[in-house]
């Protein structure tokens, strides 16, 4: 487990496993799992994904499919660094159709590989369809999905979850957690969603000077509207209500979070922003062995998070009266237009002078 102020990204406590063997002698990372055991992280990343989904004009109402998909290899040079990719439904109930807000509350990954899909402009995500991803040309590097999937991964480099590019190419597992990554760095970048979209530097000291990272992460900018964050903490929060980490139901209000669990139920997470700290907690086998039918995020991690928070809440009550803020969306610009039913276009000013 790793506790975060928000605020000035400082690492408040750290628990890196019941034994640290050799390297307890050593303070700090080295020693501790927290920072240093790396992880597929797995849904605990559908947090990224959708607010992509909503900087692209999708909404938590959006429909998309929930049925299999089947994405393509992926080439680079000529060469085959990534094979077909066919997620896998954590449940055998699926729905064949599911709101956004719904498949984030239950953790659908078939509708979470659509949503993708739909960001590339693939419209038959936005229906009740099963299908398979052409293969592109071996020649071609990048297509309109492959384009999607690489700002995906910009959007996990903005906020920390990776600190570097794909090598050569994100692969289409990826979306799903499939490239691992440590407690410490998930829970940096959950702090820049509890942050409003604003990424920060973890601070393991009171005074502790620029890192290279540092360096690096204020030279990457992208633009993310806060009301696409904003949406997203509210279906974290309905998760924490309904969904898979509903064990905290009476907390909903004050936690926003997300469960992970693995394929195989070999590593099982938590993810929890408040208004002030982020926590991130892990349950795994340094040897990656199954946890057992009772490996998920929703019985394994969350329950954990639970005794931790009351304890939290216990010292500091005034936690109690912070809840997340809220944020008016966005006002839409209107803009005038003739329609022509016969050609659906709409006739811009520009179109009528034209003609």
């Amino acid at each position: 487990m790793i506790v975060v102020e928000n605020a000035p990204g400082k690492v408040l406590a750290s628990s890196g496993g019941f034994s640290l063997g050799r390297g307890s002698v050593n303070f700090g990372p080295r020693a501790n799992l927290a920072f240093r055991a790396s992880r597929q992280p797995g849904s605990t990343l559908k947090p990224f994904l959708y607010l992509l989904a909503f900087e692209s004009g999708l909404s938590p109402e959006t429909v998309v499919s929930n049925l299999p998909i089947r994405f393509p290899e992926r080439y680079f040079n000529g060469h085959r660094i990534c094979d077909h990719y066919r997620p896998s439904a954590f449940s055998g109930r699926e729905r064949e159709a599911i709101s956004i807000e719904r498949a984030f509350k239950y953790s659908r990954n078939l509708a979470a590989a659509h949503t993708l899909n739909a960001i590339s402009g693939d419209r038959r995500s936005l229906s009740a369809q099963s299908f398979t991803v052409q293969n592109p040309n071996r020649d071609r590097l990048f297509t309109d999905l492959t384009d999607s999937l690489d700002q995906l991964w910009d959007v996990f480099k903005y906020f920390g979850v990776y600190d570097r590019d794909p090598h050569p190419a994100a692969c289409f597992s990826s979306l799903l957690g499939a490239e691992e990554v440590t407690p410490a760095k998930l829970a940096k970048a959950y702090a820049g969603l509890a942050r409003g979209g604003r990424p920060v530097e973890l601070k393991l000291f009171a005074e502790q000077p620029p890192s290279q990272s540092t360096a690096l992460q204020r030279s990457f900018e992208i633009e993310v509207d806060p009301y696409s964050v904003y949406q997203v903490q509210q279906m974290m929060q309905l998760a924490v209500k309904e969904g898979t980490a509903r064990r905290l139901a009476d907390y909903h209000e004050l936690v926003a979070g997300k469960t992970g669990t693995t394929n195989g139920n070999k590593d099982v997470w938590f993810a929890a922003i408040t208004k002030d700290i982020t926590v991130v907690t892990w349950v795994g086998y340094p040897d990656n062995e199954r946890l057992g039918s009772q490996g998920e995020g929703g019985k394994t991690a969350v329950p954990i998070f639970k005794d931790f928070f009351e304890n939290y809440l216990a010292l500091s009550p005034e936690a109690r009266k912070k809840s997340f803020e809220k944020v008016r969306p966005p006002q839409p610009t209107v803009v005038e237009a003739r329609f022509e039913p016969r050609s659906d276009f709409f006739v811009t000013p520009e179109m009528a002078a034209f003609f």
